[in-house]
């Protein structure tokens, strides 16, 4: 009964303890409000933390199943993931839980919506100076 939408503490602290002990951090894209993205917070975070855990997902909405799909805000995180140039510091995890299909059908849609954001992040025209 809405335990999954608590959080005990504010971004602030968890992002101030990170850095101070150069842990990992985690954002869940599915827990940020309809107006907020973790692709924002990205490139700002790169600058101070070790590394960064993505826990990509779709928000709990009152259609809540978590497959990732391709949406804007799915391109949004792997534009700033490469512009950030820290792929090799950001672990993407996905979410699969959908209770209206099977478990390969979630995975599927969920991997190859998170590989083409990453491919057509790659594949984006950068011009010399110009992110």
């Amino acid at each position: 009964m809405g335990l999954e939408s608590y959080t005990t503490g504010s971004l602030e602290f968890y992002i101030a303890y990170a850095v101070t002990r150069k842990i990992l951090l985690t954002l869940d894209a599915g827990h940020f409000p309809p107006t907020e993205t973790i692709g924002d917070k990205i490139s700002a975070l790169m600058l101070y933390l070790e590394g960064l855990m993505l826990h990509v997902s779709r928000g709990v909405r009152w259609d809540s199943d978590h497959v990732v799909t391709w949406t804007d805000d799915l391109q949004a995180i792997a534009r700033e993931a490469v512009r950030s140039q820290s792929l090799d510091r950001i672990h993407f995890g996905l979410d699969y839980f959908d209770a209206s299909i099977n478990r390969i059908a979630a995975w599927t849609i969920g991997a190859r919506s998170t590989l083409r954001a990453l491919l057509m992040a790659l594949l984006d025209r950068r011009e010399a100076g110009c992110l």
